[in-house]
């Protein structure tokens, strides 16, 4: 005696196996096995709006908040080049204001040096 109605095929193209206890992929609502329900596996296209994933900055180990459909990469050169507190951001800042301040006397740049310097040694 046969089942017609029992189980689902996988929706992955390369499989269609009949699964008896097939599972539903929570991003694209196809029908997977249990060999392609990972996201990976079956190449979710909707995987973006459920895999959620904090990048961390490589210089200073500090969780950076991304937003949702924006890229990691992004994110992350923001921060180093706004919020970052390690020494390698400091110091291409720290060069880009006495490339700025270049043309403005010197008395402007000596305190603009010593409030970088008061301020990469407090973090």
């Amino acid at each position: 005696m046969e089942f017609p109605d029992l189980g689902a095929h996988c929706s992955e193209p390369s499989c269609q196996r009949l699964d008896f206890l097939p599972l539903k992929c929570d991003a694209c609502s196809g029908i997977f096995c249990a060999d392609h329900v990972a996201y990976a596996q079956h190449h979710c296209g909707s995987a973006y709006q459920k895999d959620i994933q904090v990048p961390v900055c490589p210089l200073c180990n500090v969780p950076v908040p991304v937003a949702r459909g924006e890229p990691p990469d992004r994110a992350v050169g923001e921060h180093i080049d706004r919020d970052c507190r390690s020494d390698p951001a400091q110091y291409i800042c720290f060069l880009y204001l006495l490339h700025q301040t270049a043309a403005e006397d010197l008395c402007t740049l000596y305190s603009t040096i010593q409030i970088i310097h008061r301020t990469a040694f407090l973090v």
